[in-house]
């Protein structure tokens, strides 16, 4: 029946005391594998033409009964290969969807890292070009919210020096006219 696994107990000599197969199958994989691992193991074997997995475990009843025994359970190997399946599935599917989150977050941070460094490079350009009220307005609360009103501030002491400075020119332009007309 599906989702059944079946059992079988051996004596310590490997000789079957019980099972609930329909029909007992060749012993050889047991035996070649419990000679390399005593204690316990895992083994592929076929039960009535069907590839099985199936796990031993020796059970040590010497002090108390005298003997010991082999248990074995074993079922069909799609079936007991589902749940593996089963992980294999749900885990890429996890690691899938984690990845896109990662990308994702990590395109978010650089677009919010580029964004005022765009903005400041702009900025800078247009100031070259003469453009003194060329201004980032950057309103982050980090290191380039800082550098964008430190930028604001530096383009408004420039526009401010280059007014006093034409204001300068054209009083000394008046004075020198004055005194030009004075002579």
């Amino acid at each position: 029946a599906a989702g059944r696994a079946d059992a079988v107990v051996l004596d310590e000599a490997l000789r079957p005391l019980f099972h609930t197969l329909p029909r007992l199958p060749d012993l050889a994989p047991l035996v070649q594998v419990a000679v390399r691992q005593p204690a316990s193991g895992t083994f592929d074997w076929t039960v009535a033409d069907q590839p099985h997995v199936a796990r031993f475990w020796r059970v040590f009843l010497r002090p108390q009964y005298g003997a010991d025994l082999v248990v074995v359970q074993t079922r069909v190997r799609t079936e007991a290969l589902e749940v593996v399946h089963g992980f294999q599935r749900w885990f890429l599917l996890t690691a899938g969807v984690t990845l896109l989150v990662v990308v994702g977050a990590g395109l978010v941070q650089i677009r919010r890292t580029l964004d005022p460094i765009v903005a400041l490079r702009e900025a800078t350009l247009r100031v070259a070009s003469g453009d003194l009220e060329a201004r980032v307005r950057i309103k982050s609360r980090d290191e380039f919210g800082e550098l964008g009103k430190a930028f604001d501030d530096m383009t408004a002491e420039l526009a401010e020096s280059v007014r006093r400075r034409e204001q300068t020119e054209g009083e000394l332009k008046t004075s020198r006219d004055e005194a030009l007309a004075a002579a």
